[in-house]
Formats: structure tokens, C-alpha cells, sequence
């Protein structure tokens, strides 16, 4: 919820048809399920209803054509929101730059309407991807880059600042 009467959401189209049609019911936070589909920024009115804490969906809506790849909003755990930045108010996600085992993780960050600010390929295989550790000005990701074949891959830790996307890539090989 980017505001009490607005939503922001990742959504595949199957997901909107099933599950974020007007009259539906939403719960402040919906987990993104790991399905490998492409999504898309939604934005949605909804009427709160402050008894229950739920909103029920008024409208939704396609924020330009651009897909994602298996996307989320970065959160601290699956029944957490998203983490906020500030200047300007928006959100971090994360998502596959290519299916399968050749996809690396890729962080972008996005204002309150869905509209892509910056994002950064950070090299680590996503499937390989091992840890996110989010701080105030920057998030660390820890994984492996690509499988080679024939060679181990390399562990690394990468730090992208969330004012510009700029990233820092660090071998752990020493």
C-alpha cells in the first residue's frame, strides 16, 4: 500500500485475472509466490476497510509494458512490507535478467506509480543467490556468479547503493 486508498503490485496477468480483480479483497501484504513468470507493476484504488485491516479492490491497472522476471519488492521476510526509501518515496525489487541457471539477480528501484528509476545487473546467478542484507543507503547481496561448466563459481558480495544504483562487486575469493 502506497497509500490508504492505493496499491502497488508485481503482478503476472494470470495473477491479476485470479486474484486482483475489482471486488477482491487484499490484505496490506501479499507475498509474491516464487512461480518463474514475468510480471508487471499494477496500480490499484481500493476502499480500506479499518475494521479488518483488508481493502477491497476498486480498479487495477498495467503500469506500462515492461516485464520482469520472476519479481519481487524487497522485505525483510515473507509477512513484512516492502522496504520504503525516501527522495523519492519508492521500493526496491529485485528479478531475473534471463530464465534458468544463465539468469543473474538484478536490483532496481522504483517510485510509488511503478516507474523504474534505475536498475543494476549484479552479476550473482539468481538461483545461486544467498543472501540479502538491507541497510539504510544500500543493500549487499551474497551468492555465486553463473555456473561454468568445468569450473567453481565465484562467491561474491555485492553492495548497491540505493540513491543511483551504483554497485560495489567484491570477490570472496582470497
Amino acid at each position: 500500500m502506497t497509500s490508504p486508498t492505493t496499491w502497488l503490485g508485481l503482478h503476472s496477468d494470470a495473477e491479476v485475472a485470479r486474484d486482483f480483480r475489482p471486488g477482491q479483497w487484499l490484505r496490506p501484504v501479499v507475498p509474491a509466490g516464487s512461480a518463474r513468470q514475468s510480471r508487471r507493476f499494477h496500480l490499484g484504488q481500493v476502499e480500506p476497510d479499518s475494521t479488518a485491516g483488508y481493502s477491497r479492490i476498486v480498479s487495477m491497472h498495467a503500469v506500462g509494458a515492461t516485464e520482469y522476471l520472476d519479481a519481487a519488492f524487497l522485505r525483510a521476510s515473507d509477512d513484512s512490507t516492502p522496504f520504503r526509501l525516501d527522495d523519492p518515496p519508492g521500493a526496491l525489487v529485485l528479478y531475473s535478467s534471463a530464465p534458468g541457471l544463465e539468469g543473474t539477480a538484478v536490483v532496481a528501484r522504483v517510485d510509488e506509480e511503478g516507474h523504474l528509476l534505475w536498475s543494476v545487473d549484479t552479476g550473482i546467478s539468481r538461483s545461486a543467490l544467498q543472501q540479502i542484507l538491507p541497510g539504510a543507503d544500500a543493500t549487499a547481496l551474497v551468492g555465486t556468479r553463473p555456473p561454468v561448466p568445468n569450473e567453481v563459481s565465484e562467491p561474491l558480495l555485492v553492495i548497491v547503493g540505493h540513491d543511483d544504483g551504483r554497485q560495489a562487486t567484491h570477490s570472496l575469493w582470497r
